[in-house]
């Protein structure tokens, strides 16, 4: 009878272990600011109307840094392999899901602190860039 109330016993230790060690990760939900977004970002994603961009560019185009600084001035910085260069200009964040470059607006499609993801229509053309945190 001890045997089987301690088989009975570890089984239910090893049920509740199982199921209570481990919790899913949430998606935890960042705020699109100004504190949240400044930083040094490279692109890791492009696509024009739903079509994959990035094979079509050059080298040392992919290898570039965009800077927002905190300032409201950003930064596109040619590193690695030299091929244009630098640009800079103005970002403002307008809307809850809006950032304006140059008093350009684009659509936050994403972003979660890390990765920011933004789309912008220009004649019926959809122009879509995702950049991550370096």
């Amino acid at each position: 009878m001890y045997r089987l109330f301690t088989k009975i016993l570890f089984l239910s230790f090893l049920c509740t272990a199982t199921f209570t060690a481990c919790k899913k990760d949430k998606d935890e939900s960042v705020a699109l600011t100004k504190e949240n977004l400044v930083g040094t970002y490279k692109l890791t994603a492009s696509t024009v109307n739903g079509a994959d961009v990035m094979a079509q560019m050059n080298a040392c185009e992919k290898d570039d840094l965009f800077k927002f600084n905190t300032d409201g001035t950003y930064e596109n910085v040619d590193a690695g392999a030299q091929c244009s260069t630098a640009d800079s200009g103005t970002w403002t964040l307008p809307g809850n899901n809006t950032i304006s470059l140059d008093g350009e607006a684009m659509t936050v499609e994403k972003f979660d602190g890390k990765t920011l993801t933004y789309y912008y229509t220009v004649q019926n053309i959809t122009y879509k860039e995702t950049y991550t945190k370096q």
